[in-house]
């Protein structure tokens, strides 16, 4: 086991394992979508699980940082705020994911077996971005529930950024200077 794989172990397991679990299933995803052209709603059906793989790859390494940052009792300076900030728009990312579930207009009457939607402004299916499937025609709520869910990572990260640019302030403080 590598010095990191350690290092995320001790802060986590639970977390290090997801990551290690997306890790293969994002490989599995990719292998098995390049011979299988099986479409479930006009999607490949390797995206889905290949996307959240993806997904839980960003997410599992920005919440072992902030786990351990927490534990130290270090959730301070620009990554703290950055932090604070993103947790509200990721659980507002994840609520906005319950929209999605809820029927359509015109699903329940049409006795059809899929309930629920992405789109808003017109109909499910079309013409969508590549791998994302988000429309290109319509309103789409994984936009808004993707960009929530990421803030978490996004935000923080630009704090780093934003301090590392600086050249008078010391790379303690990425960690520990008060906000």
């Amino acid at each position: 086991m590598t010095r990191l794989a350690r290092q995320a172990w001790a802060v986590s397991p639970a977390i290090t394992l997801l990551l290690l679990v997306n890790v293969a299933v994002l490989g599995l995803s990719l292998v098995l979508g390049l011979g299988d052209d099986t479409l479930v709603r006009g999607v490949p059906i390797w995206n889905k699980p290949l996307k959240f793989a993806m997904s839980f790859i960003a997410f599992a390494p920005a919440l072992l940082y902030i786990f351990h940052h927490v534990e130290r009792g270090r959730l301070r300076g620009p990554l703290g705020l950055g932090m604070t900030l993103g947790v509200p728009m990721m659980l507002l990312g994840a609520v906005s994911g319950y929209r999605m579930t809820a029927p359509g207009p015109g699903q329940i009457e049409a006795g059809g077996t899929t309930v629920g939607t992405h789109a808003f402004g017109g109909v499910e299916g079309g013409p969508g971005l590549p791998l994302l499937g988000w429309s290109t025609e319509f309103g789409d709520g994984r936009v808004a529930h993707f960009v929530g869910l990421h803030a978490l990572q996004v935000l923080p990260a630009l704090a780093a950024v934003a301090l590392a640019l600086r050249s008078d302030v010391p790379a303690r403080a990425l960690h520990t200077s008060p906000v």
